[in-house]
């Protein structure tokens, strides 16, 4: 997905990310990536909840019943944009420093034998 979406820009100089219930994570992760592979970016961020209706029928007594069951999925939608957004607009991100990428290398704690818990040898 990622990679249609880099493809995408070549051609365009925005895209939008949507998705709803459980996927919403995904959206945000690729959106970031992206973010990440072309600092440039601007994004506007919309989130809200989406109303899906589901239909059951029902066999009760030889006669069919229709269930119907209204559900609110959480959703979102993020506009990633080469072009200039206007900061005013709800959800907006500004386009990223190129020094906030640099990668830094992370301490690493070194542990003693005594630091962990759990059963003691005899």
């Amino acid at each position: 997905m990622l990679g249609f979406a880099v493809k995408s820009f070549e051609h365009s100089n925005h895209l939008v990310c949507s998705a709803s219930g459980p996927s919403v994570n995904k959206a945000v992760t690729c959106a970031e990536i992206l973010k990440r592979q072309m600092p440039e970016l601007k994004q506007v961020t919309g989130i809200g909840y989406r109303n899906v209706r589901m239909i059951k029928d029902e066999m009760i007594d030889g006669k069919v019943s229709q269930t119907i069951t209204t559900r609110r999925l959480p959703s979102i939608h993020i506009l990633l944009s080469k072009n200039h957004l206007h900061p005013s607009l709800p959800g907006y991100q500004g386009a990223d420093k190129v020094s906030d990428h640099v990668n830094r290398p992370v301490p690493r704690k070194t542990f003693e034998k005594n630091d962990y818990r759990g059963t003691k040898e005899s």
